[in-house]
Order: structure tokens, then C-alpha cells, then sequence
């Protein structure tokens, strides 16, 4: 990849150093919390790819479509897997959240 083409992402991507550090912040301390365990892998990849997303809104052209875009795209993809299956999440999961909320 040459520097032109890694100028130009730049326009519409932000600053690479910068999205990175935010991106590792975020899954560094959403990795700890008592559910990330409990969710499959395709649920971890569209969190972290959704991130990386929102840190080109962030950092980089917020009216640049295809960011948005990418972002349904992943969360779609979760959910017609969902929608395809019936697992239950784990009942230790499910008590943890009926605490948080007050159920």
C-alpha cells in the first residue's frame, strides 16, 4: 500500500495510530465484563469490527456513508443468526442482567 493511498484512507478514516489506541481502550475493557464469555464468536467480531466503525466516524469522516452502513451490515449479520437459532444464553448471564435492570 503506498503512502498516496494511505493518505487519501486518511480523508475518510481518521488517523490509523489514534483509532487504534481508541479501539484497544474499548475492547480491553469490555473483554472483562462478565458476559464477553458468554457470547459467540461472530457476536465478538461485528462488537470489534462495529468499533472499528465508529472510531472512522469518530476520527474520520462522520457523513462518509459507507461507515454507517457497515455498521447495520454487522449488527445484521448477528441477528439473522439469531433469528436462525434458539440457544438460550446461559442462566448465570440471564440472572446477571435481570440484576443489573432491577427484574
Amino acid at each position: 500500500m503506498s503512502i498516496k493511498i494511505i493518505k487519501e484512507r486518511e480523508k475518510t478514516h481518521g488517523d490509523f495510530i489514534l483509532k487504534a489506541t481508541f479501539i484497544q481502550d474499548f475492547m480491553e475493557n469490555i473483554t472483562g465484563l462478565f458476559a464477553w464469555e458468554d457470547l459467540e464468536p461472530d457476536q465478538k467480531e461485528a462488537i470489534h469490527m462495529i468499533m472499528v466503525k465508529l472510531s472512522r466516524i469518530l476520527y474520520g469522516n462522520p457523513n462518509h456513508t459507507d461507515h454507517w452502513d457497515d455498521i447495520s451490515g454487522y449488527a445484521l449479520l448477528v441477528a439473522e443468526r439469531l433469528r436462525k437459532e434458539t440457544k438460550p444464553i446461559k442462566e448465570d448471564t440471564k440472572r446477571m442482567i435481570e440484576s443489573q435492570n432491577g427484574l
